[in-house]
């Protein structure tokens, strides 16, 4: 759930992306397109492989767990309502036996909170051998 824009935010693992639902129900591919692959960038140009985890800071940043490339890869929104998501790796471990499987994103303890906006994130990521 995305509070920025009111949408169900989820990873189509089979197909590679990153999808929303609104609440009229518009189907929306907001990042990765096929073939899998590890490419940071704009939206369609990204691509992931086995999206599984993800988590939505009240801000609307999205953090997404890249199975395969065992990964975290954050998506930030571009203007309000966001028209696009730019995506960047934060976390790429040189194993490539693990697989991460799951992120969470938590406000900063230290982190100032003003309207909806997070200033300070914290990302806690599950991972398996």
């Amino acid at each position: 759930w995305c509070p920025r824009t009111h949408s169900a935010i989820f990873t189509d693992i089979l197909h590679h992306k990153i999808r929303s639902v609104s609440p009229s129900g518009e189907l929306r591919t907001i990042a990765g397109e096929v073939p899998p692959g590890h490419v940071d960038g704009m939206g369609h140009v990204a691509r992931f492989a086995a999206p599984r985890g993800i988590a939505v800071t009240p801000n609307g940043v999205i953090y997404v767990a890249d199975s395969a490339n065992g990964a975290v890869r954050k998506l930030e929104p571009n203007g309000y309502p966001p028209s696009s998501y730019n995506v960047t790796t934060v976390l790429r471990p040189e194993l490539r036996d693990q697989f991460t499987v799951s992120v969470a994103v938590s406000p900063g303890i230290s982190g100032e909170q003003q309207g909806d906006t997070c200033q300070h994130e914290h990302v806690f990521v599950g991972r398996v051998r």
